[in-house]
């Protein structure tokens, strides 16, 4: 075990899921750090969180505890290795119904796009199973879990299949993917969540064309909610891998303004 892998393993013991830039502490040259995680990550002593975000597996917590002697980690462990890949309790009339959720309770708001609410509804119900279910079937079901939420609500809203209430109909029915492949539900409020949504929207409306030919696209809408969940998941909140364009940013704001 070479001191940069020992660096490595007791920073993310101490610290939770962090990134190479993290760990080198401006100490040690990042693009080693960076080579040595992966060297951990074949190893089965690290897993990868999402892009350039990694942490102790349950075996890396194991080791360095009998290794050095340590207690008292912080990181996460739980289902946090595992995969969305069982969406059987999930089919299209379901996703329908959650939408429809929004548009029925007085207490949910739900844009009528000065039309009726039973056209609205009969919208809803026009949406094609079989798009719904390409989602499904299609969803990359290997990466990681971050990665998975963002391209779940990416495709749902994104796609946009309904009038309204598409992130909120996306956050819902992840919750119920997340419960089907033993993953506690996570809390989708507040204003991380807001600043989310409010990105999300502009990247959509403006910026990203989202399609079936593109579905599984990193693109900045997918950066947008990768950061997001990194930080629901691992509480790492100055995420910076992959920034949106600010030059593409800029020409949006001059857009609105």
């Amino acid at each position: 075990m070479s001191s940069h892998e020992q660096t490595i393993l007791l920073w993310l013991f101490r610290h939770g899921a962090s990134s190479p830039k993290d760990i080198s502490q401006n100490q040690y040259r990042e693009n080693v750090i960076r080579t040595n995680c992966w060297e951990l990550e074949r190893n089965d002593l690290l897993f990868s969180c999402t892009e350039d975000i990694f942490a102790l597996s349950e075996t890396g917590v194991s080791y360095t505890e009998s290794k050095y002697g340590v207690s008292g980690f912080v990181g996460h462990l739980p289902a946090t290795q595992k995969h969305l890949s069982n969406f059987q309790e999930i089919d299209p009339e379901d996703i329908k119904w959650r939408n429809r959720r929004y548009l029925t309770n007085r207490d949910h708001r739900y844009d009528l796009n000065n039309g009726s609410r039973q056209a609205v509804n009969n919208s809803i119900s026009s949406v094609r199973n079989g798009d719904l279910n390409r989602v499904m079937t299609e969803f990359p079901d290997a990466e990681p879990l971050v990665d998975q939420c963002a391209h779940w609500v990416r495709a749902i809203a994104g796609l946009h299949f309904f009038p309204d209430a598409n992130h909120r109909t996306a956050m819902s029915t992840l919750n119920t993917a997340l419960v089907l492949n033993g993953i506690n539900r996570i809390e989708w409020s507040g204003d991380r969540y807001q600043i989310a949504i409010f990105r999300s929207k502009l990247l959509r409306r403006f910026i990203v064309d989202v399609r079936f030919d593109t579905l599984w696209r990193r693109d900045e809408l997918f950066q947008n909610w990768q950061r997001y969940f990194v930080e629901v998941f691992y509480g790492v909140s100055n995420y910076e891998y992959k920034q949106p364009s600010h030059k593409r940013f800029e020409e949006l704001l001059g857009k609105l303004d």
